[in-house]
């Protein structure tokens, strides 16, 4: 059965006029294609069964402070890191690394790590099983 993995996340941000362009532009590259403003905050989400799924909420709070927790969002391929990737610097991105591979973490673990405008750590990663073949396994893009 195909069911979320999560209900909700809430993130918080100081301005939400400046942070929804930026989550615009990222939610649909990781999967979350349909957006809901209500009121004070702004949803991103999948549908599954015509209901929404596995939902990220944006909040305003304007005392946030970032914490050092990360937000990593799950990719298929290389590819979709990449194109991930090559979208942070003209949404608002901080801070961008990579994508690159970060054998650190496992011999596949290739993934581009930023921060949104209000210093929230994100990361966007695939996993890719070993033996699996990519044309940016081997040389990945580092936009």
């Amino acid at each position: 059965m195909d069911r979320p993995i999560f209900d909700h996340l809430d993130l918080r941000v100081r301005n939400l006029h400046e942070a929804s362009p930026f989550y615009d532009r990222l939610m649909p590259v990781v999967g979350l294609n349909h957006r809901r403003a209500i009121g004070d905050h702004v949803l991103y989400y999948r549908k599954l069964a015509k209901v929404p799924a596995e939902v990220v909420v944006l909040f305003e709070d304007p005392a946030h402070e970032p914490t050092q927790s990360v937000v990593a969002f799950y990719a298929e391929s290389y590819e979709e890191v990449d194109a991930a990737a090559a979208i942070l610097a003209g949404a608002g991105a901080q801070a961008i690394e990579g994508p690159m591979l970060c054998p650190e973490y496992s011999e596949t673990y290739y993934a581009v790590f930023f921060r949104d405008p209000s210093g929230n750590r994100l990361e966007v990663v695939c996993r890719r099983p070993t033996g699996a073949s990519s044309s940016s396994a081997s040389s990945p893009n580092a936009s």
